[in-house]
């Protein structure tokens, strides 16, 4: 599939860790604007990137994550034509070692991956907590769905989740389950 829609600008949130000549790599290209990420944790990093974001709509996609060749195009008829604030389409999840021609089951793809947002859903909602590392978009979301914000859905498939040793999720698994129950267990968010 050709790309139709091109993002007006794409910004690259780098973590403070980073030392595996990313940077260096991102440096050659014009048409990136690199952020240094201050803070820790996902949802710092994807404030910073909405802080920065020039454009009406915002949408993130991690370094272990690949879109579609048409998922902004999905994305975008989607917010106008249902005057939604969130589009949200579905994800696969790419086992490490698994070959992507295997039939995978598409699921909802309730990740910030998965979503293109209207910016001014986030003067709604607030920004990604800061104060959990693992669990920021798991939040997020949850108040959004509190606070009724519209979200308009889609069953094409958009993302690409590739999953393997290093994601967030599996290496901070302990983490992550505390974070998520502490959430579930809130009573106020």
């Amino acid at each position: 599939f050709p790309v139709t829609i091109r993002p007006v600008e794409v910004l690259v949130v780098v973590a403070p860790s980073t030392t595996d000549g990313t940077i260096e790599i991102l440096r050659n290209r014009e048409d990136l604007i690199i952020l240094h990420q201050t803070g820790k944790g996902i949802g710092d990093a994807r404030n910073l990137g909405i802080s920065e974001a020039k454009g009406r709509w915002v949408a993130f996609l991690d370094a272990d994550d690949e879109w579609l060749p048409y998922t902004l195009e999905i994305q975008l008829k989607l917010l106008n034509d249902n005057s939604a604030m969130v589009a949200m389409g579905s994800l696969i999840k790419i086992q490490e070692g698994l070959h992507e021609n295997k039939s995978l089951e598409s699921m909802q793809a309730v990740t910030p991956g998965g979503c293109l947002f209207d910016k001014d859903v986030f003067s709604l909602v607030g920004n990604f907590d800061t104060h959990v590392e693992v669990v920021a978009d798991h939040k997020w979301f949850m108040i959004a769905r509190m606070k009724n914000i519209k979200f308009a859905y889609h069953q094409e498939l958009i993302l690409k989740k590739y999953m393997h040793g290093h994601n967030m999720s599996i290496v901070r698994r302990q983490q992550y389950r505390n974070e998520l129950m502490e959430l579930i267990r809130s009573e106020r968010l």
